[in-house]
């Protein structure tokens, strides 16, 4: 993946806040999570260990992922991007305690519940979860309209 086309990504995910995730176990499911991404493109997000989704996880964890704007109109340029991967708890403290900083930067009302502190202690019973995708789909219709006639782009 090209430099350009990799911060056009880290744009994109950084300027949305929801992520829409589908799992796999006896069953198909799929969640609305806040998502947080660090600069090699992975997406963390908090969830409790106990829900439908998590215990998918522990059973299969492929993932699909789609990430856009609700606030689009249907008459305007698509933008949106879809992807697959695996999704996994995060066991490192690093990065568990970086995601946790990141995580109430962007939804400061969350401080109380979702901290360091309260993971360590055990007070807070959800855990961190990290997407690592292997394909990534990004479109937008406007931005890439002079590709070739494409609207997307493939990255990974």
């Amino acid at each position: 993946m090209n430099s350009k086309d990799k911060k056009i990504l880290q744009d994109y995910l950084g300027s949305q806040r929801l992520m829409a995730m589908a799992t796999q176990g006896k069953h198909a499911w799929i969640t609305t999570v806040y998502y947080v991404s660090d600069d090699n493109l992975n997406l963390y997000f908090i969830s409790p260990p106990k829900s439908e989704h998590s215990q998918h996880l522990k059973e299969n964890n492929e993932v699909a992922c789609a990430i856009a704007d609700s606030h689009q109109n249907a008459a305007d340029p698509k933008v949106g991007l879809q992807l697959y991967g695996t999704a996994s708890e995060e066991k490192g403290l690093h990065t568990i305690k970086w995601m946790l900083k990141m995580y109430n930067k962007l939804y400061p009302a969350s401080k109380e519940k979702f901290n360091f502190k309260n993971f360590e202690s055990k007070m807070m019973s959800s855990r961190v979860y990290k997407v690592t995708p292997k394909k990534i789909k990004l479109f937008n219709q406007e931005l890439f309209k002079d590709r070739d006639n494409k609207e997307e782009i493939y990255l990974l």
